[in-house]
């Protein structure tokens, strides 16, 4: 049964780890823009479909970027996948949490 076969899922595995980065992205913006409209009714701010993609395709990344830390740190996939999702809803914001970690990290051991 080649369709059983783990080494046929990388293609659709990168396309539901992107997917799940998109989808992230995709809740956050529309979220954060419910939360300014309930706030604020009159603001300005409008719905734009480059907002919401540029959200999206930085969520998709920072998604990608912490499964491959999770990887490199030997993490269970089931635990980098979830991270990964965490990562996404949050988007560039989680990078810089983790790059925070490694450069503090890296500065204690420096002393």
């Amino acid at each position: 049964m080649p369709d059983k076969d783990p080494n046929n899922w990388e293609l659709t595995f990168w396309a539901f780890l992107t997917g799940l980065g998109l989808a992230g992205g995709i809740i956050r913006y529309i979220e954060d823009y419910r939360k300014e409209l309930k706030h604020n009714p009159n603001t300005p701010h409008k719905f734009t479909l480059v907002e919401l993609l540029g959200k999206a395709f930085s969520s998709a990344f920072a998604c990608i970027v912490i499964y491959f830390i999770c990887k490199g740190l030997k993490i269970d996939d089931l635990v980098a996948l979830g991270l990964s999702g965490v990562a996404s809803y949050f988007g560039t914001e989680s990078l810089g949490v983790v790059f925070q970690h490694f450069n503090k990290n890296n500065n204690n051991n420096d002393h």
